[in-house]
């Protein structure tokens, strides 16, 4: 059929063999209308293309081609209706009578009063009835779709390979469906709604020179792609069966209500990313933003998830992979929500990073890296079945609880600041180029060594044990108020200037050395298996009470004090020295010799 101008279909148009519409100006099919045949059917317009008819079906490849616009179906308001897809599915119901569709890829909704249409095409699951109908897909890990109250009116079948192009916009309210390929093609933007449904038992190619909104659903029994210029909005679903899902776009925005799925998921944003809704893959995981990138969905990859953005990244979701896991921001990172891995979990951000949701390393290890200050919120949690590594450029503070059954490590160009739980199986250590500082609701624990090595000066207010050696070093001052405890090894106190050791404080070890490059107060308690030993390069003052397995030994440049409160006791000998005056006026009993 060739018109040199416009051509309208309004009643039934079918063919044995091959059926061609072509028209230069406009093609329209109404709603009474169909185009059937046994063959390849082509559909083209020179300007718009309207596809409004209740069938448009080949037997073959179908090609449906506008110069301007393509609409393909309509949307109609109905009632109540119910359908399964699965393979040869049935769909029954629509508004005021019923109709079915059987065989090929489950069926498509009846329409008005009462009738049957030959099968349909390929191995996708059916489509739903008008209304509240509902359609389940077919295939592994396969989603369920539920329809909306405005349904799609209108098909558009190919039992080959089916292509939709348009210089201009397309819309898609109604179904299209092909047992191979389906592409779909415009200059300009494509849009579906709510009631839309796209299925192909082949690979599907969506593309777009503008922007894609998808707010019906796009199914395919292997690999789905959808690729556009501009923005892609994803409010529908998108579910990739037996192959790759890859979305593409400047700006990609995936809705709260989306749904994405595939063997494996491929999300890439020249600009902004954000992903709401639900994305499950059987395979791996990969989102990538040129900017920013937003999570605020759960994302579930059994294989490694990776999320890239070359600016800011925020979570604030669910993450999960059976593989590794791997943040990377090219500025600043906050982590809400929860991220897990059953192997390494890894995040690094060019500026600051703040873990404020939950983050876990079921069987490997979890390394959060950072330019800007790191931060661990107050309810946030970091555990690993392999080691934990902290590093940042800036400052370090933490308020959560961090555990790891192997290493604990935390490194700091700046400050550190800890008012949380640090729990390692194995050796805990904390490094800053600045202060370290762990405040009194501080508790640090440890298997292995345990180290605190700060460039400036060093407080604990809360407490450190370990089961081995613990060392406590600082650039300038030292100050202990709380407690350290070395249970299984040799306790090392050492500040470059002043070091201080209050009233409430008690240091416990096999073995106890306290060193000061300044003075040196001893008010608290302490007790050894071996040896203890006080070395101040200025004044010594003791106000506290010490107990040795073996050797004391008191040593002060200067002036050596013991106040009236003072007990100490050694199983082994007493050695006292002073650079200049020595009182006594404590308590000091030995089973050996005291040397003064």
């Amino acid at each position: 059929l060739t018109a040199g101008r416009d051509a309208a279909v309004t009643g039934a148009v079918s063919a044995g063999q091959a059926l061609t519409v072509d028209a230069a100006g406009d093609v329209s099919v109404s709603a009474r209308g169909s185009l059937q045949t046994q063959d390849a059917l082509r559909v083209a317009a020179g300007r718009d293309l309207a596809l409004g008819g209740s069938l448009v079906m080949g037997d073959q490849d179908v090609r449906v081609q506008a110069g301007r616009n393509l609409r393909a179906g309509t949307a109609a308001d109905s009632g109540s209706g119910n359908g399964n897809n699965g393979t040869g599915g049935n769909n029954n119901g629509n508004t005021g009578g019923t109709g079915n569709n059987n065989g090929g890829t489950g069926g498509n909704n009846g329409s008005n009063g009462s009738g049957n249409n030959g099968g349909n095409t390929g191995s996708t699951g059916g489509n739903a009835g008008n209304g509240a109908g509902t359609s389940n897909g077919s295939g592994a890990g396969a989603s369920t779709e539920t329809a909306a109250s405005t349904q799609s009116v209108g098909l558009v079948s190919a039992k080959g390979a089916l292509t939709l192009q348009a210089g201009r916009d397309v819309q898609l309210p109604g179904q299209i469906s092909a047992a191979r390929t389906l592409q779909a093609e415009a200059g300009g933007e494509l849009s579906t709604t709510a009631g839309a449904r796209l299925q192909s038992g082949q690979a599907m190619g969506i593309r777009a020179g503008e922007g894609v909104t998808l707010a019906g659903s796009a199914l395919s029994d292997t690999s789905l792609s959808i690729d556009v210029a501009r923005e892609l909005r994803l409010d529908g679903s998108a579910l990739a069966y037996g192959g790759t899902l890859r979305l593409a776009g400047n700006d990609v925005l995936l809705g709260a209500a989306s749904k994405t799925q595939g063997r494996g998921i491929d999300v890439t944003a020249t600009r902004d990313l954000r992903a709401g809704g639900a994305l499950v893959s059987a395979g791996a995981v990969k989102l990538d933003a040129g900017r920013d990138a937003a999570v605020s969905g759960t994302l579930n990859a059994d294989g490694d998830l990776t999320l890239q953005a070359r600016g800011a990244a925020t979570t604030d979701g669910q993450l999960s992979s059976t593989g590794k896991l791997q943040l990377q921001a090219g500025s600043d990172a906050t982590l809400k929500g929860s991220l897990r891995s059953n192997s390494d979990l890894t995040a690094d951000a060019g500026g600051k990073l703040a873990l404020l949701g939950s983050a876990s390393a079921t069987t490997g290890a979890l390394n959060l890296t950072s330019v800007g200050d790191l931060s661990i919120g107050k309810d946030a949690t970091a555990q690993a079945g392999g080691a934990i590594g902290l590093r940042t450029q800036g400052n370090f503070t933490t308020a959560g609880a961090l555990a790891s059954l192997q290493a604990l490590t935390i490194s700091a160009a700046g400050d550190a600041a800890i008012d949380g739980k640090l729990l390692a199986g194995g050796p805990l250590s904390v490094d800053a180029i600045g202060k370290i500082a762990a405040g009194a609701d501080a508790k640090l624990q440890a298997k292995g060594a345990l180290r605190l090595d700060a460039g400036k000066a060093l407080t604990l207010a809360g407490l450190a044990e370990t089961n081995a050696g613990m060392t406590l070093a600082s650039g300038t001052d030292l100050r202990v108020d709380g407690s350290a405890m070395a249970y299984g090894g040799a306790l090392s106190l050492t500040a470059g200037e002043r070091l201080a050791l209050a009233s409430t404080s008690r240091a416990q070890g096999t073995g106890i050395t306290a060193r000061s490059g300044g003075d040196l107060e001893a008010a608290g308690e302490m007790g050894a298996r071996g040896d203890i030993t006080l070395s101040a390069s200025q004044d010594l003052r003791l106000a506290g009470k010490g107990a040795a397995a073996g050797n004391l030994t008191l040593t002060a440049a200067r002036d050596l004090r013991a106040q009236a409160a003072s007990q100490w006791e050694a199983d082994g000998g007493a050695s006292i020295k002073a650079g200049q005056d020595a009182a006594l006026a404590g308590a000091l009993r030995t089973n050996r010799d005291i040397g003064l």
